[in-house]
């Protein structure tokens, strides 16, 4: 997958809304849970989202208590089902992000990346250099693991 393309998001929460209904940070933490905690969607992509949707016709909103309950119109299941073959792309790349967290230290790895971006603005040009080079090392290694396959298949050992 070469990313998730302009406007699958709103296909995602229609398929989170099939599992039932949900107020929108109920909606925020299961989108956060299918990608294995590594992407968690803001305020300002989910709620702005779930208004598309809802002038669509594709859910409906309805108070509860003090919050806003999101449930999927029947509209919605059929503009889900003409999508699901991105819905299923866009879970694949969920489960491979969960599943690298879980099992190949992806967590490490992030907080690593993480601190690297904050550093890498006060690094001297021969900090930067030793890393560019221990990173093309980590590439090549990843390269040759992966294979020539485009990143798919490899192999299982």
């Amino acid at each position: 997958m070469d990313g998730i393309r302009r406007g699958t998001f709103r296909y995602l929460i229609l398929h989170v809304l099939s599992e039932g209904p949900m107020h929108g940070y109920g909606i925020m933490q299961r989108v956060q849970e299918l990608f294995g905690g590594l992407y968690t969607p803001s305020p300002g992509i989910v709620y702005p989202t779930l208004q598309l949707l809802e002038d669509l016709g594709y859910v409906r909103s309805s108070r509860r208590g003090r919050r806003r309950v999101y449930s999927l119109t029947s509209e919605g299941k059929r503009v889900l089902e003409e999508h699901r073959a991105e819905v299923e792309e866009i879970l694949a790349l969920g489960r491979g992000f969960a599943r690298f967290v879980e099992e190949l230290g992806g967590s490490r790895l992030i907080g690593l990346l993480k601190r690297l971006f904050t550093e890498i603005p006060h690094m001297d040009a021969d900090k930067r250099e030793r890393l560019r080079r221990a990173v093309e090392r980590f590439l090549a290694e990843l390269t040759e693991v992966l294979g020539n396959a485009g990143g798919k298949g490899g192999g299982s050992d």
